[in-house]
């Protein structure tokens, strides 16, 4: 039989916030493929050569039922409103660190959760053994946490170390609907919240829709108006939820559900659009920022893929056709037995997140060299303003 040759394309998707973490290589396109028997071992030398370097064993589906379910606003009595990672515990709204299947990673309270015995984390949040982690503060570009054991800092009160990034550290006290942050916190019971992000008395809230210029959201605990689907409420006006219009690589809102005041799922499209006469990529290494904890839940293949031949990998540890890293990021693998047919345009995939916000939440494709390969199809993409942030609201 003779060889057939095999491309493939890598997208990763990134639900923590741009760490500035270093991207692996490229999967590189193999034109000497052994017989079909040795397929699947071509694939897991050239998956563990690349961009998909080393997947986590984690079962995600326990904690995506649980973030789905879980409410975690206590009684407004005992605590007033509390985040959705917090508990209140004894009047006070408490983190609750998450460390379940994220060994080494952010507990999600400003903490590190344990590391195994003999192990540390590198600095692409690798869990490994000190013998092989060879990577430093500097090397990592990382200002707090600790890096091959190596301390790298800490971050001031305010704010919140995140793989190796202070990040703002959001505050819900009742006293104001903002949580400094960019995102919503719930007003204490019998207040509202006013043009200054304060909460108060409704007696004392005079200001309106029309005077603070809103057409969407709320003020005194007036409803101002809603957006059309695929718009989100952005400090009062209604705003396309897309990345760009421009670029190749479209990254937008298709629904999103609301219980209760609070998103609780979301599903956003990934697209490629390219211009006329732009090279087409063979090859692709996407991650995905948000600024709140979410679960990708769901990916669905879209007729790009499908078109040129290619399928979501299916990990057989997680038993999903995507994977968790251990630095927050989620990858999708798309591969195709065939020549090497570039991505035609079309739907890459649809992805769906569950989480437990009162927003906005933003979610924007990460910044990084090697996205498309060959060179060419990236530096097109590398024009282009990709990274904007996706923002959801209520």
């Amino acid at each position: 039989m003779a060889p057939s040759t095999v491309a493939c394309v890598a997208f990763s998707v990134r639900m923590s916030r741009n760490s500035g973490a270093t991207s692996n290589n490229m999967l590189q396109t193999s034109k000497f493929l052994p017989p079909q028997v040795f397929v699947m071992r071509w694939f897991h030398a050239a998956f563990a050569a690349c961009a998909l370097l080393s997947f986590a064993a984690c079962d995600t589906s326990q904690k995506n039922g649980e973030l789905a379910s879980q409410d975690h606003s206590p009684n407004p009595s005992e605590c007033g409103p509390c985040t959705a990672n917090e508990t209140c515990v004894g009047g006070q709204c408490v983190c609750t660190p998450a460390c379940d299947d994220n060994a080494c990673g952010a507990d999600g309270c400003g903490g590190t959760c344990p590391c195994p015995e003999g192990q540390m984390t590198d600095g692409k949040g690798n869990v490994v053994p000190p013998e092989e982690c060879h990577d430093t503060c500097a090397s990592a570009k990382f200002a707090c946490g600790s890096v091959c054991g190596e301390a790298c800092g800490s971050c001031g009160g305010s704010t919140t170390c995140d793989h190796g990034t202070c990040e703002c550290k959001p505050v819900c006290d009742g006293t104001s609907c903002s949580d400094g942050c960019g995102g919503l916190c719930d007003c204490g019971t019998g207040t509202v919240c006013n043009a200054a992000d304060k909460c108060v008395a409704p007696a004392e809230c005079k200001d309106t829709c029309a005077a603070s210029d809103r057409v969407c959201g709320e003020m005194c605990g007036q409803a101002c108006g809603s957006c059309a689907d695929g718009k989100s409420c952005v400090v009062g006006q209604c705003r396309e939820a897309l990345n760009c219009k421009d670029c190749s690589l479209k990254f937008s809102l298709l629904s999103k559900v609301v219980e209760a005041g609070r998103i609780r799922q979301v599903t956003l499209a990934l697209d490629y659009e390219p211009a006329e006469g732009e090279p087409h990529p063979r090859l692709a290494d996407l991650r995905l920022d948000a600024t709140r904890k979410v679960e990708l839940t769901e990916a669905e293949e879209g007729n790009s893929l499908t078109a040129s031949g290619k399928k979501l990998f299916f990990d057989e540890t997680t038993k999903q056709n995507f994977q968790k890293r251990p630095d927050g990021s989620y990858q999708l693998f798309a591969y195709g037995v065939s020549d090497v047919d570039a991505l035609v345009p079309g739907r890459i995939a649809t992805v769906t997140f569950t989480l437990n916000e009162l927003g906005p939440v933003s979610f924007s494709l990460t910044r990084r060299a090697e996205m498309f390969a060959p060179p060419a199809a990236d530096a097109a993409l590398q024009s282009t303003p990709y990274d904007s942030a996706v923002v959801v609201s209520r």
